[in-house]
């Protein structure tokens, strides 16, 4: 598991300012750790690089139709870049969960009447800042759990030495990508062997992180022959 400290000084090792003999210099650790978390904060934008969409319940309160969410806001838990394709409402009652779809600011737009209640059938999530807008439609009657998944920023090294959990493969990309991001600083120029290092370790964590959606059909799309029962012919 990468610390700050590791992947800066391989990634000045590779641009040949640093040596495994001695250690990174203080200043150049410091100014190295803030380059590295902005590139973790730049990798946190590109969907395939997010490993991990947890499922996270909203408790919905009757009546209440918009909740702000980040630190400071009625979610009080860290602001999502954006939430996944899916969601679903649960009655806190039973087990039960009914999908609820996931609009644009488009779609949410065009709904005329945003204060009509019922059971919610859709959410839109406008990703301000400092503070997220989650809005809910139709404004919830009783007291349902709404689940949805959000996409979540990295995780950031908050000093040189603490160990920071990622998967597999990351260490090699935070390093790769420093070492490109870093020549600038020092007056150098990343290879062509270093380019294609990061393009590879980019590559294989997107390829890891991808979901292939399940292909859907319309019924009536189906090659269906004379004679044949529809009831029990599946694509």
């Amino acid at each position: 598991m990468p610390t700050a400290r590791t992947v800066i000084s391989g990634a000045l090792r590779s641009l040949g300012v640093a040596s495994a003999e001695e250690p990174v210099q203080a200043v150049m650790a410091t100014d190295a750790l803030e380059l590295l978390n902005a590139l973790v904060d730049s990798y946190s934008l590109e969907r395939l690089t997010i490993y991990h969409t947890p499922a996270t319940v909203v408790p919905l309160v009757p009546s209440v139709a918009s909740y702000t969410w980040g630190v400071g806001g009625v979610l009080a838990s860290e602001r999502p870049l954006q939430l996944g394709p899916q969601a679903h409402l649960r009655d806190a009652t039973s087990s039960y969960e009914y999908e609820v779809n996931v609009i644009d600011q488009a779609r949410y737009g065009a709904i005329p009447d945003k204060t009509a209640p019922g059971m919610p059938t859709a959410l839109y999530y406008a990703p301000s800042f400092p503070l997220g807008e989650l809005f809910i439609w139709a404004v919830p009657t009783q007291a349902w759990d709404l689940i949805v998944y959000p996409y979540r920023v990295l995780p950031h090294f908050v000093d040189l030495d603490t160990v920071v959990l990622l998967p597999p493969g990351y260490e090699r990309l935070l390093r790769t990508g420093l070492t490109v991001e870093a020549a600038p600083e020092y007056g150098r120029e990343a290879t062509g062997v270093q380019l294609a290092q990061l393009m590879e370790a980019k590559a294989n964590v997107k390829r890891q992180n991808v979901v292939v959606p399940r292909a859907q059909v319309d019924a009536a799309l189906w090659p269906v022959h004379v004679g044949t029962d529809l009831r029990s012919w599946s694509p």
